[in-house]
């Protein structure tokens, strides 16, 4: 990765440098807008590479997941605007804080969001939901906070459901197969689970349990 992430580094100061010392004419600037999101995209390909084969020790702390969701709907709302998709939002009231890592949460929600609207044409509807829970995965019995996200994509066949979380699996022609295994790995590194419900040409929810803890617990 580092024989690849230098050079290409290089790559990207010296496309900076160009616009910040030389006027691009219009007849070049759609060139250079192509350039610098394949170097973008080359170098967001690496760092999921890098995320899946060596993963990050987590860092725990409180979270309130209300502001997880609002940091996260920021990131994607020019995704959001540029498809005129629809955004729904409704949140439980008093929900509790968790015990998470806030930046591998905020990016599985992001992973999520993103696949949702890649699943979409424009004019869709994304939605997003929050209210306590109980975890399925350990007999019913332990409270959580669930989080759905839904869209109105084209849906997952059935067939290919048991495989989205296997890595490299991708229906996509310029997808890695690495976004849905890092959401599973972030997921079960917060002792939670997932959940994929989807149907042909209505959409997909993907929901995510998180156990309810704190510090002490």
């Amino acid at each position: 990765a580092h024989e690849i992430r230098t050079p290409l580094t290089s790559l990207k100061l010296f496309l900076e440098s160009i616009q910040a010392e030389v006027e691009i004419s219009s007849e070049f600037e759609e060139d250079y807008d192509i350039a610098m999101q394949q170097v973008k995209r080359i170098e967001s390909t690496i760092n999921r590479f890098l995320d899946f084969s060596k993963p990050k020790d987590p860092v725990f702390s409180n979270i309130d997941v209300v502001l997880l969701i609002e940091n996260v709907i920021q990131i994607v709302k020019p995704m959001l605007n540029k498809q005129e998709c629809s955004l729904y939002i409704k949140i439980e009231d008093h929900l509790p804080t968790i015990w998470g890592d806030q930046i591998l949460l905020e990016e599985t929600l992001i992973n999520l969001f993103v696949n949702s609207l890649e699943a979409m044409s424009h004019k869709g509807s994304l939605s997003v939901e929050a209210k306590k829970s109980l975890l399925p995965s350990n007999g019913g019995s332990e409270p959580c906070l669930r989080i759905d996200i839904r869209d109105t994509g084209t849906g997952i066949p059935e067939d290919r459901i048991i495989n989205i979380f296997d890595p490299f699996f991708t229906t996509k022609a310029s997808g890695t197969g690495l976004g849905l295994p890092l959401v599973l790995s972030a997921i079960r590194h917060h002792g939670g689970d997932i959940q994929v419900k989807s149907h042909m040409d209505k959409g997909t929810v993907f929901s995510l349990f998180l156990p309810i803890k704190t510090a002490s617990t």
